[in-house]
């Protein structure tokens, strides 16, 4: 959008007077010891405005993705993974028998994964680097510029092949010019929320962004004898580094750190088989544990609270090429977690019900793609290579002491550990051709090859 303006008033000039007062000459007839002013030029000012692309318009397109900006997301006051429900139709998000890991459905389709060891059908990426593992995104929710949801399979373009879909997460990038901003959200229960960060250049063809978060507070349940439950702890930082090496090439480089130290998630005891007390106070819950079991997992027995003590961290590298053909993208990703979880998956005050989890898991995974650039072409490819490899170190102890109490003298509490290599290859390609204008067709085909063994799987 141009706006242009003319002005077409008869000008005045002021002279400044010997005495320090401001003379106007108004015509040539003027008299006042100094000659006129020679009548100054017509002012002309012209301004213009181009008006960018909307990420919202985006939801004008024919395609089945949800599309949030960052904008929305605070407005929405969408601060955890579990909040995107509000925001995004037919996905759900629920915590996995109260862990920290989280089941994903997008259109009724989905996983419920209690062992963290399997592709959910549902796959969270942030900044295009999948998170096969969703303990790993627990403290991912600040700092966005955007979040789609695309339902349907997918591994098509990109990544690794999913049955219900995915959810794409893309960070603020740095700016070329210096900004810096601070928000604090407090609400009640003592909740509070800060995010912060810092982004500017380094140089003319460098620049960088620093972003945080921390969450505190928040916790409105309690237990029966009124001790305080449910507050979070959780802390996050991530940088990004963006160089553009020149007109044709681009080096991106991130990393990300998060700490979760939170109390695990619980849920009230309504209805049980176990003869123990219900309740109608859907602010209480409970939790109970066996002092045998608190030493086999290597626990203090006073401090019985389920909780989190997670920490996740990771890295990434893309490199972007254009040819005046294509585009070359590259990205090298590691990701890791370390996991160490309490939690009460009865929420009763008895012994039963309990488990820990000890979760020491990594991914590296490269992709490569190459596509083609001008949008407007009427043939349209894309082909592309991913691959993931991932080490996993499982550990689970159960404790059901109180529940097997009369059998097995009140010491019923067992361990799986397990081990897992993965490797997963995937094999894609696109073509699109635009018949006439409103008409594509569109083609494509993926092959997937995924390899587990697991090692010193054992059941003591």
């Amino acid at each position: 959008m141009q706006v242009s303006s003319l002005s077409a008033a008869t000008p005045v000039a002021l002279q400044k007077a010997t005495g320090g007062h401001a003379r106007a000459a108004s015509g040539p007839g003027s008299h006042g010891g100094h000659a006129p002013a020679p009548p100054a030029a017509p002012e002309s000012i012209k301004v213009s405005t181009a008006r960018a692309v909307k990420f919202r318009q985006e939801q004008h397109v024919p395609d089945s993705a949800t599309h949030i900006t960052g904008k929305d997301l605070v407005e929405r006051n969408v601060r955890a993974m579990t909040d995107l429900i509000r925001v995004a139709p037919n996905l759900s998000i629920q915590p996995s028998n109260g862990s920290a890991g989280l089941n994903f459905m997008l259109r009724g389709v989905g996983m419920a994964d209690l062992t963290q060891n399997n592709i959910p059908s549902v796959m969270p990426y942030v900044d295009g680097v999948a998170l096969p593992v969703t303990v790993m995104t627990s403290a991912i929710m600040y700092d966005m510029d955007n979040v789609s949801v695309n339902p349907g399979q997918s591994g098509f373009t990109h990544g690794m092949t999913t049955t219900g879909g995915e959810i794409n997460f893309h960070t603020a990038d740095p700016t070329s010019q210096f900004h810096a901003g601070v928000t604090e959200d407090i609400a009640s229960y003592g909740r509070n929320r800060v995010e912060g960060y810092i982004s500017g250049p380094i140089s003319r063809s460098v620049s960088y962004r620093i972003s945080g978060m921390s969450m505190t507070g928040g916790g409105f349940q309690h237990n029966s004898q009124g001790v305080g439950y449910g507050n979070a702890d959780i802390g996050a930082l991530r940088g990004k580094l963006k160089w553009q090496i020149d007109d044709t090439m681009r080096l991106d480089v991130g990393g990300h750190w998060s700490t979760d130290q939170s109390d695990a998630p619980a849920g009230a005891v309504m209805v049980n088989s176990y003869g123990v007390p219900s309740s109608t106070d859907l602010m209480q819950t409970n939790w109970g544990l066996s002092r045998q079991f608190a030493n086999a997992i290597g626990i203090n027995p006073a401090n019985q609270k389920p909780r989190e003590n997670n920490l996740s961290w990771g890295a990434n590298v893309r490199f972007t090429k254009d040819f005046s053909w294509g585009r070359l993208t590259s990205t090298s990703a590691y990701e890791a977690l370390d996991e160490h979880e309490l939690s009460d998956q009865t929420n009763t005050a008895l012994a039963y019900g309990n488990m820990y989890r000890n979760n020491q898991t990594n991914f590296f995974s490269q992709e490569i793609n190459l596509q083609s650039r001008n949008p407007a072409d009427r043939l349209q490819w894309l082909v592309g290579m991913y691959y993931n490899r991932g080490r996993t170190h499982d550990s689970f102890w159960y404790d059901m002491s109180d529940r097997y109490a009369s059998s097995d003298s009140g010491k019923y509490f067992y361990k799986t550990d397990y081990g897992q290599n993965e490797q997963t290859f995937n094999q894609y390609a696109q073509l699109s051709y635009r018949l006439i204008r409103g008409l594509r067709l569109i083609g494509a085909i993926s092959h997937e090859s995924d390899d587990r063994q697991l090692e010193g799987s054992k059941n003591p």
